[in-house]
């Protein structure tokens, strides 16, 4: 695969996330977009860990 690079020409930096990084996150935020049954759907997420145990969640679409 190619080295990406940004428009100054330096090579672009990408953080690699490991497991650990996924399970210890709070906040989690999405936004998406689909077609179900001839209808458009548009819809937006977010979510909050409080803890490994409970967490809260709420979407609009």
């Amino acid at each position: 695969m190619r080295q990406p690079r940004t428009e100054d020409g330096e090579p672009l930096r990408l953080v690699s996330y490991t497991q650990d990084d996924f399970r210890e996150r709070q906040w989690e935020f999405s936004f998406y977009g689909g077609e179900m049954e001839g209808a458009a759907l548009l819809g937006l997420y977010g979510g909050y860990s409080f803890n490994e145990n409970l967490s809260t969640e709420i979407s609009f679409s």
